[in-house]
């Protein structure tokens, strides 16, 4: 009886389906060429994703270098109030129970 050379399964059907360690198993089940198939399958496709992003999948984005990082979106509203809208701010104290001038010797140093 001629050896019946198994099929190999499909990487990318087998991670959108939602790759569990049930399908691993029954991967690993299938004998050593398969397992061994999906693992440099696996491995391909980690060093393309690196290539991609240049970052490796799993490294937190606090490592990521700023630089390799998308731009923050611009702020496009000026912040403050609009023109023609009343102000806010504290309210002084009801009541002043001392003054206190401060002063550095460094701003007396420096002349504009």
């Amino acid at each position: 009886m001629p050896k019946r050379t198994p099929q190999m399964p499909d990487i990318a059907s087998l991670l959108k389906s939602g790759f569990t360690e049930e399908t691993a198993r029954a991967l690993y089940a299938q004998g050593e060429e398969i397992a061994t198939f999906v693992m440099l399958q696996l491995a391909a496709l980690a060093v393309t994703t690196t290539q991609i992003s240049g970052v490796h999948p799993s490294e937190p984005s606090g490592n990521v270098a700023v630089f390799l990082k998308e731009p923050r979106k611009q702020r496009r509203k000026k912040p403050g109030a609009k023109p023609g809208h009343k102000g806010s701010r504290r309210s002084p104290p009801a009541n002043i129970t001392r003054r206190v001038a401060f002063s550095s010797s460094a701003c007396k140093a420096s002349a504009y």
